[in-house]
């Protein structure tokens, strides 16, 4: 409900946060063996149905596409971090548009770091963001991974890494 709040942890194509993130309870990969998927097993974009912003918000809210994701990163936008967003003592990266018409307007987005297996990973002050699309555009043939915006205190952000889609990372939602 605040800029600076983490918000939930989803894994890639699910809609309900857990209290742990493992392939052994991962919804599309009844086996637990992170090799045989029941969906999503080919390039894939999430359905709405499997999209956690739209499910949890409704309207025209959806996961960022990857493209939507690179024009923030490489467009017309500055990024800069902080270690405490206004006061919150919550670190991330301000997003500040240089766009016309859109001049000044800012979004914050909370280093919130990511779950795996071994609970929260947050040590690197970094931020991991989910965007649509499994990582066939990111690493052709590995449908088992999913691709997602990250950035840390001493890093740019880049939308060229994949992460199994086990992994509890945040979605920073959209709108039509």
């Amino acid at each position: 409900s605040q800029p600076h709040e983490y918000g939930n942890y989803y894994a890639w194509g699910e809609t309900k946060p857990k209290l742990s993130y493992t392939w052994s309870n991962y919804k599309y990969n009844p086996s637990g063996d992170g090799k045989t998927f029941t969906k999503y097993s080919s390039a894939s974009t999430l359905e709405l149905s499997d999209d956690a912003a739209r499910q949890n918000w409704g309207g025209t809210w959806r996961t960022p596409s990857r493209d939507e994701w690179k024009t923030l990163c490489y467009g017309n936008y500055d990024w800069t971090w902080t270690d405490n967003y206004n006061g919150s003592g919550v670190p991330g990266m301000i997003v500040t548009s240089k766009v016309s018409g859109y001049v000044g307007n800012s979004i914050f987005l909370p280093a919130a770091g990511y779950y795996n297996e071994k609970g929260l990973q947050i040590s690197y002050k970094n931020g991991n963001y989910w965007y649509n699309e499994n990582s066939e555009g990111v690493t052709e043939g590995l449908y088992d991974q999913a691709g997602y915006l990250s950035f840390n205190s001493t890093m740019s952000p880049a939308t060229n890494y994949a992460a199994w889609l086990y992994k509890g990372h945040s979605v920073r939602a959209v709108s039509d």
